[in-house]
């Protein structure tokens, strides 16, 4: 019990935080009904954007955003609002062929080369080697031919292998391996997602990317080796979905462990950081989302596991509770038509609506007495404030979100998003540019506008989340 209060007081305070977590569970009231038809716009504008699984010739193209725009046509096709309406016919299909474009493209062996990562039980040279019978390792590669449109370099010129791209992209063919299974218009990838490519590039991304601390490496070069010459935001949340992903089809308890490493590690880097030094990092939320409603995870770590496991998956809860605190204090104040910032405040409501359940139902457990269920941010009063003003700022913002990419171009981050449902005429990937910070946006263009690929994507997440989505992540 919350010491200090009467006996009364913390039961009443309980039963509030219970009737909280149920909302989390279920769809929200009224602007749930716009976010579901925005969902299922979304969802068919996605599924013109994606047209044949490739990029046309000439234009610069990102292999990550391709990889996501899957994720999300599965999070809104196979799992969430938009199952069962019009938008998602051709979903399926959209998503086989944009997963034969990565088996044709983008997924290549991992060369020999010196270095190594080892938070998965591996590393050191030689990682196209098989480890004990294990998985040749593969990896999403982002070619120089593909990324910057260069006609001049090779088909096969490797480029490099991007943390989030690989996590993506297994987080894309493990969404491709659940097709054909009498859901949305039952199309499937031709010949299937080979198990051994899932298993090659989950033994990448756990072998050589993961290091002894359950962190992880942002890059690998052409020659093999990971590094760090760059560190990006999102990456280490992109990285622990796609192990949770493959982990959901494949079954490897290795994954499953290695996914836990991995969110502790970066809750762990970032334990002494608030909002606002604290980022938004929402793929972190969709992540820890996805491991607390794994159950293979909530057996072992939950109630009826040991003291410290407990503990560790009250760290994991505590850390999303931090996180979605700071996303609250970044967008409270700001509105797409105000700043345009679409694709921002989309990735915001889609990580903390992810995590608002947990969250929930860890806050009316704490209040009710459990010393080892996570209190969240502040506990008690904080986290019930933190919940409500989540669940208020969600319910205000996903109408404007989807208002605002329905206005199509315009001025400002968000511009060319698309939600906008039916995209009549040819649609092509096109290069456009610069955007104010030098660098080329790789957008959709048809008849009657331009649509920015990964915004969309996020706002269709968005909306998927706030009606009450589920399945991100393969839980």
């Amino acid at each position: 019990m919350p010491a200090g209060l009467p006996l009364a007081a913390t039961r009443r305070r309980a039963r509030g935080l219970r009737r909280l977590a149920a909302a989390a569970r279920r769809a929200l009231p009224p602007p749930a009904t716009a976010a579901v038809a925005g969902a299922a716009a979304a969802a068919a504008a996605l599924v013109r954007v994606a047209g044949d699984g490739r990029a046309v010739a000439g234009a610069g193209y990102n292999t990550l955003r391709h990889a996501g725009a899957v994720y999300a046509l599965g999070d809104a096709c196979l799992d969430g609002a938009g199952v069962g309406s019009g938008a998602c016919v051709g979903a399926n299909a959209t998503m086989a062929r944009a997963c034969e474009w990565l088996l044709r493209v983008a997924v290549r062996p991992v060369p020999d080369g010196g270095g190594g990562g080892g938070g998965g039980g591996g590393g050191g040279g030689g990682r196209r080697r098989r480890r004990g019978g294990g998985a040749v390792r593969l990896g999403v590669w982002s070619k120089p031919r593909v990324e910057r449109a260069d006609a001049s370099r090779g088909e096969e010129e490797l480029g490099e292998v991007r943390l989030g791209g690989l996590g993506l992209g297994l987080v894309a063919l493990s969404t491709c391996a659940r097709l054909g299974d009498g859901g949305g218009d039952g199309a499937a990838v031709a010949g299937g997602v080979p198990p051994a490519v899932l298993d090659g590039l989950a033994a990448t991304l756990t072998g050589a990317m993961q290091k002894p601390d359950g962190g992880f490496y942002s890059y690998m070069d052409a020659g093999g080796t990971p590094n760090d010459h760059k560190v990006s935001l999102y990456y280490p949340g992109e990285a622990v979905l796609g192990l949770l992903s493959v982990y959901a089809v494949r079954g490897d308890p290795t994954h499953l462990v290695a996914a836990v490493r991995g969110l502790e590690a970066l809750a762990s880097a970032r334990a002494a950081l608030r909002a606002p030094t604290l980022p938004c990092d929402h793929w972190a939320l969709v992540a820890t989302a996805a491991l607390l409603r794994t159950p293979a995870f909530t057996a072992v770590y939950g109630p009826g596991g040991t003291r410290p496991r407990r503990r560790r998956a009250a760290a994991l809860t505590a850390a999303a509770a931090r996180l979605t605190a700071s996303c609250v204090a970044r967008d409270a104040a700001r509105t797409p038509r105000a700043s345009g910032a679409v694709c921002s405040l989309a990735t915001g409501l889609e990580g903390t609506y992810a995590v608002l359940p947990h969250l929930a139902a860890a806050a009316a457990a704490a209040a009710g007495g459990s010393t080892t269920a996570g209190a969240g941010a502040g506990g008690g009063d904080d986290d019930a404030a933190l919940i409500r003003t989540a669940f208020c700022l969600g319910q205000r913002t996903v109408g404007e979100v989807v208002a605002a990419q329905r206005r199509g171009a315009g001025a400002g981050a968000g511009a060319g998003a698309a939600l906008a449902g039916a995209v009549a005429g040819r649609v092509e990937l096109v290069r456009v540019g610069p955007d104010a910070a030098g660098a080329a946006r790789r957008v959709v263009r048809a008849t009657d506008g331009v649509f920015r690929v990964d915004s969309t994507q996020h706002a269709l997440s968005a909306v998927v989340a706030v009606a009450g989505g589920r399945g991100r992540g393969g839980g």
